[in-house]
């Protein structure tokens, strides 16, 4: 919901405006992609790797490895994945497009249609969910504890869509359905299905235009009418919620709460979305949308926020703005210490970056899937 929000202000930007240059000048541009940490104690930011042009990163938990995709420069050539390892500076071809565990520096790859854990150390996989041309398999999340790990196949019965909920759990392999529902799935890198509680005693996951909740110990289900999942601090002191004001952190203990992203003028500026809690303690790192651009694109910033306390990042009064499709600058992880703070200058997912993504058909403003 908060993605078309924000497709719905980049649209309108464009009947008020002529196109970014830049976007026209540089299209076909490819630049190398650099990776930074920045300390939590003094916001110093320093360059820690510098790898061939990427279009979307993740950092292990221990912060060893990079996983990482590039994008086919047309829509007939595939989206690739790569592992580099920080400390040698190799990088490899994965066989599919991963998640990271949580806790541990395993990938979870969707491989051949079927779900494949990678161990990186020793090089050793092992197949966990074998999928089928009926039922693919769309999107999947390990819980925090690693005990589990839920996913959606997706089956069309008398011309309908059906979404199908599954939970396996790890240590046996032993998996069953907890629900189905009947809803058109839409790919999003940039806004997952699925959101753990720290303690893994909920799952969250969209169900059509609306959100449930699974209590893990009950199996009992709930709905929300919200407008994204909600999500909480590793100590689970707070949550962050988004409704029609804004960006709502909640105390867990006494109920307080602090509206930390409003709504201001735009229909999407002043939210802060795509937020990462630190492996513990109650501070995460989001994107704050500020005003869109005249090039179907909007300008963001780092948030940094530890409890009732925010501030941006680069430390300064205005942070750094950039534009959140071309320009493509990411959160990437934490440390495990929660001291440092991992960011990517990856290149242009923008549309009008590639040979034939923009189209009137598919009003494709994001070049995030394969």
């Amino acid at each position: 919901m908060l993605k078309r929000l924000l497709f719905t202000t980049v649209i309108l930007s464009v009947l008020i405006g002529m196109f970014h240059p830049k976007l026209y000048a540089q299209t076909n541009t490819q630049q190398p992609t650099k990776i930074y940490r920045t300390s939590t104690s003094h916001f110093q930011k320093e360059l820690v790797a510098e790898l061939p042009p990427f279009h979307f990163a993740r950092m292990s938990p221990s912060t060893s490895f990079l996983y990482l995709e590039r994008i086919g420069a047309t829509k007939k050539d595939p989206t690739t994945s790569y592992l580099y390892e920080m400390k040698t500076k190799k990088l490899v071809k994965l066989n599919g497009l991963g998640k990271w565990y949580p806790k541990s520096d395993k990938l979870v790859l969707l491989e051949g249609g079927n779900l494949v854990r990678f161990d990186p150390v020793s090089g050793k996989k092992d197949t966990l969910v074998t999928g089928s041309k009926d039922g693919p398999i769309l999107d999947f999340a390990v819980s925090p504890d690693e005990n589990y790990m839920a996913f959606f196949t997706n089956s069309h019965i008398d011309n309908r869509s059906e979404q199908l909920l599954y939970l396996q759990h790890l240590p046996t392999l032993k998996m069953k359905v907890n629900d189905r529902f009947q809803s058109e799935y839409q790919k999003n890198r940039f806004s997952p299905s699925f959101q753990w509680m720290p303690n893994s005693k909920k799952l969250f996951y969209k169900a059509g235009e609306t959100v449930k909740e699974l209590d893990m110990p009950t199996g009992l289900k709930y709905v929300h009418k919200l407008m994204k999942m909600p999500s909480y601090s590793a100590d689970l002191k707070y949550g962050l919620e988004t409704n029609q004001s804004g960006n709502v952190l909640k105390k867990l203990d006494d109920g307080k709460t602090l509206l930390v992203g409003q709504y201001s003028g735009s229909i999407s500026q002043g939210l802060l979305d795509d937020e990462v809690w630190a492996p513990f303690g109650h501070s995460f790192v989001a994107n704050e949308f500020l005003y869109t651009s005249n090039a179907q694109d909007s300008y963001v910033r780092f948030r940094y926020q530890d409890g009732e306390k925010g501030q941006y990042f680069p430390k300064d009064s205005y942070g750094e703005p950039s534009l959140f499709l071309y320009d493509n600058i990411r959160f990437i992880g934490w440390s495990q210490d929660a001291k440092w703070m991992y960011t990517a200058d990856l290149n242009s997912i923008h549309c009008f970056s590639y040979e034939d993504r923009c189209t009137p058909e598919s009003n494709n403003l994001l070049v995030i899937e394969p």
